[in-house]
This record gives C-alpha cells, structure tokens and sequence, in this order.
C-alpha cells in the first residue's frame, strides 16, 4: 500500500542551479592554471566518530576557520571556511538546518530565506545534509555562493559554514564572478574529501521516506518576433510525471507532456511500472518497459509540511 498523502516530486535539471541544485554525490571538477596562496599543514580534527583534517591548500585564518585563495590575472578566487560548534542528535536535520541557516545569516546577507535541504555523502559514506544560496551582502553588490553543511557524526551534527566568492576589476566583472562557482567549488571538494563522519553504509534516503505517491510538473513558453515582419508567435513544453512508490517495493509512473507552437501543440504520453529499490545514493526504478535511474538528492519537508523527493536523472 501507498501513504495516502499527495506529495511532491522534484526533479532536479542542473548541477549548478546555486539555490536549487549541487552537488550530487562526490562532484568532481577539473581545477584551473594559476597561482595560489602557500600552503600550510593540515593538522586532524575530530571527536567520537568524526575526523576532519584541513588540506594544506586551505590557510588557517582563525579558530577553526580555513580559507583559500587562487589568483589568476585580475580573478581572485577564495572560499572561506568555517567550523561551528556541533548540534545535539541526528534527528530533525532539516530543521535544524534551516534554524542555523536564519540565525546566522539573516544580519549578514540580504533577504535570506530557509533553503531548500539537500543530502550528500562526505569521502567515507557518512550523511551530510546541506542548503546553499547565492546571497548578497549589504552594501556589496557583488553576490557570493552560501552553503551549510551538517554532517552526521556519532549523535550529533557537525556543521560547516562555507563562502564561495570571486574578487576582479576586469571588465564584465559581473560574468566572471556569476560563473566562478565552478572553479571555486573544487576547493570546497578537496575540504569536503577530508570529512569523515558517522554512520556509514547507510543510504542517502530511507525507503520510508521513498514510499509515497509524487506529482511533477513544469510548463516552459518562449515568444518569436520575425524581426523582418514584425509577426510573432509563441512556443510552449509542458509535463506532467507522476510515480507511486508502493511499500512492497513496486511502482507506477506516469507522464504526460506536450509541445510545439501554441495553438498547435502536440502531446505524448508514457506509462511503466515495476519494481524500485535504493542503491546508496541512487533510486533504480526496473519497470516492465525499460530501467531508470535517478540521483537522490535528498528528501526535505516542502513549506507546507508535505515530503518531497529530490531526484536528479543518472546521466546516459
């Protein structure tokens, strides 16, 4: 049987959608020429059932704050790290992630709002839950990546607060520094793959929070002017998934799509089920037509308390 709840179904079309999406599993980019900061030490970090050790790339610039910079011509590349006091218990992450995130960022950036949870493994399989934002500073109108992790350590939650940024001169300055996320996000890997926490083994999502029925949905419409003419018409896609993830590990899917020129758009459909299972941070759907698979990337509670599943297509 199905939870007897209408619940929502996100799928997830980018890797850096900032706000919406990043950063599923380990994300592994290629880093840049350049010349960077001098390295210092790294120097182990832990406690009962976590470990964190700085790379040498990262500077020490406080009590428990790393930073990082790399130049290149008139870019200054950096990503600012800090280390919080660890959060009591496993239990409601997502909440408290959220809380932490208005707390600490509400006096410091502009219109700050919760963000939406995610889910990843850190560099030895343990959960870490996460909300990022592309946030601007007052009085500074030059916007900087936010990200919050809590990492799940033995019984309790060890939280990283990580600022991604670019500092230029160059002309288009405003490009250089909206596209630096990439580059800046290898530095934060790098830390990332020296976390360690506590349990491992475990999946990203529980079944529990996988059973259910999900409704998803988009319509996207563009306008065309003949620029000779002067005539103009107007182009639509619209889709409509729906799964229902049964307990006995069965499924349903169904979708419903169109486009094409308004007024004469044409539709499809598509409809499969089978069998699903979670495989560490990957929901393989074996249907009777063919076998999907999809990232998850996490499994937060929407604005008015209804579960929602995080899914990013596997690439094919």
């Amino acid at each position: 049987m199905t939870k007897g709840v209408k619940i929502t179904l996100a799928v997830t079309a980018a890797l850096v959608g900032l706000s919406v999406t990043c950063c599923f599993g380990t994300l592994a980019l290629g880093l840049l020429g350049g010349e960077e900061t001098a390295p210092t030490g790294p120097r182990a970090i832990g406690g009962a059932g976590f470990t964190f050790a700085p790379p040498a790339s990262f500077q020490k610039a406080g009590e428990d704050h790393w930073r990082r910079e790399q130049r290149d011509d008139t870019e200054l590349y950096w990503v600012d790290v800090r280390r919080l006091p660890p959060i009591a218990g496993l239990e409601g992450a997502d909440e408290k992630l959220s809380a932490l995130w208005l707390k600490l960022l509400s006096d410091a950036y502009e219109q700050v709002h919760a963000p939406l949870v995610q889910r990843r493994f850190v560099s030895n399989g343990a959960r870490a839950h996460f909300g990022r934002a592309r946030l601007l500073r007052p009085g500074n109108p030059e916007p900087v990546t936010v990200s919050l992790y809590l990492v799940e350590a033995d019984d309790r939650l060890e939280p990283f607060l990580v600022v991604q940024g670019c500092d230029t001169t160059a002309m288009g300055s405003q490009m250089i520094i909206l596209f630096s996320f990439p580059r800046t996000h290898v530095f934060v890997e790098e830390l990332l793959a020296t976390v360690q926490g506590s349990p491992t083994g475990g999946s990203l999502a529980s079944d529990d929070e996988v059973t259910g029925q999900f409704a998803f949905g988009d319509t996207h419409t563009a306008q065309w002017i003949n620029t000779v003419t002067g005539a103009t018409s107007m182009t639509a896609v619209a889709r409509a998934v729906d799964f229902t993830f049964n307990d006995d590990h069965t499924y349903t899917y169904s979708f419903t799509g169109g486009s094409g020129q308004v007024g004469a758009i044409k539709f499809g459909t598509d409809k499969d089920q089978g069998h699903w299972r979670v495989e560490h941070d990957v929901l393989v759907l074996t249907g009777e037509k063919s076998t999907r698979k999809y990232f998850i990337t996490g499994a937060p509670r929407g604005p008015d308390g209804q579960q929602v599943l995080l899914l990013q297509p596997e690439p094919t």
